[in-house]
């Protein structure tokens, strides 16, 4: 009983009800001893007297915990969106375009400054990549950083021999709603998609 008790007053008013049962629960013992009778009645209007007050002060102090932390935890609740959305922002978004280099980049793949590129092609056939800055030599692997003006977006270059297909994995933290694959957008060719 004392457990149903507790987790009772628990749910329903809290720490505060935490704390009132468990007062009650531990002077609930003491007064079952049946120690009254012993004591003379100047003691035991004391002892009574100070049960009731250590109740009271208890009962009080888990109703004012509860306020504090009911006040301070709605606080959060409101800062805890700027945070989600911060923490959001900063966890990488990754897409895999796979690019046809017989088509025009600018139809199919434009990438923005910051964004981080690992490129998959035919060993052998791909042997330079621009992002923005200078051509690099590809390394099968290697992670390119774009490079550009900020907002401002950017079509890669590959050397490439002959015709082909590549694969981009691109991730990026910023610019989230600008599109970097072009591929199913409506106003390109339709030999494209």
């Amino acid at each position: 009983m004392e457990l149903s008790l507790v987790k009772t007053l628990g749910q329903i008013a809290g720490i505060g009800g935490l704390g009132i049962s468990l007062v009650i629960i531990i002077f609930r013992d003491i007064i079952r001893k049946n120690i009254f009778p012993k004591l003379s009645k100047k003691d035991s209007f004391k002892l009574f007297k100070l049960i009731i007050i250590l109740s009271w002060s208890i009962a009080l102090l888990g109703i004012l915990t509860w306020t504090f932390l009911e006040k301070n935890i709605k606080m959060d609740k409101t800062n805890n969106n700027d945070t989600i959305n911060y923490l959001k922002s900063t966890i990488p978004k990754r897409i895999f375009p796979v690019i046809n280099l017989s088509f025009p980049l600018e139809y199919q793949i434009r990438l923005f400054p910051e964004d981080r590129v690992e490129v998959f092609a035919t060993p052998g056939k791909l042997k330079k990549v621009w992002f923005g800055y200078h051509w690099e030599e590809y390394i099968r692997g290697a992670e390119y950083i774009v490079w550009g003006i900020d907002d401002r977006p950017v079509i890669p270059k590959f050397e490439f021999e002959g015709e082909g297909y590549i694969k981009l994995c691109i991730s990026y933290t910023k610019y989230h709603n600008q599109q970097r694959d072009l591929r199913n957008i409506d106003d390109n060719p339709s030999h494209i998609k």
